[in-house]
C-alpha cells in the first residue's frame, strides 16, 4: 500500500513539474494565436487581455521592436477603452463612461506600457519610434 501511494506521489509531482514550464496562459496557445485573436476582434478589453497574454507567456525570445510593439498595442487599447470606446461594433457602437477611479489606474497602466517603450528608444525601429508618439500623444490627449 505505502509502495503504491509513493508511486502515485511521484507520478503526481513529475506531471505537475512537467505542467510547471509551460506558459500558464488563459486566453492563447502560442504567439501567433494571441495575434491573430488581437487582429480578429474590435472589442479593446479582448484585444488587452490577448496582448498581456502574449506579453506575460510569449515574449521572452522576441526582438526588443517585436517586444515593443506588443506594449504599444497594449497601451493603445488600454487608452481607447479608458476614454469609453468599447470597440463593440454594430447596429449600435456602444460607448461608456468609466469612474474617474478606474480611468485613471487604465491610463496608469498605459503609462506603464509607453514608459517601458521609451527605456528602449534607442533600439527601437523608426517605425516603432513614430508608433510610440501616435500613441503617447493619443494618451496625453486622453487625460
Amino acid at each position: 500500500m505505502f509502495r503504491l501511494l509513493s508511486l502515485i506521489l511521484v507520478f503526481l509531482f513529475n506531471l505537475s513539474s512537467t505542467f510547471a514550464n509551460e506558459p500558464k496562459s488563459k486566453f492563447c496557445n502560442s504567439l501567433k494565436d494571441c495575434r491573430e485573436k488581437f487582429l480578429g476582434t474590435s472589442i479593446h478589453r479582448k484585444k488587452i487581455n490577448f496582448l498581456t497574454d502574449a506579453i506575460e507567456n510569449y515574449s521572452k525570445k522576441l526582438t526588443e521592436n517585436e517586444r515593443a510593439d506588443l506594449y504599444l498595442e497594449r497601451a493603445r487599447s488600454i487608452v481607447i477603452e479608458a476614454s469609453g470606446d468599447t470597440g463593440y461594433r454594430g447596429e449600435i457602437q456602444l460607448k461608456v463612461t468609466h469612474k474617474p477611479e478606474y480611468k485613471n489606474s487604465q491610463m496608469q497602466k498605459a503609462k506603464a506600457d509607453l514608459d517601458l517603450v521609451n527605456g528602449l528608444n534607442q533600439n527601437l525601429s523608426e517605425d516603432t519610434k513614430i508608433k510610440y508618439r501616435e500613441i503617447y500623444q493619443l494618451y496625453e490627449s486622453s487625460l
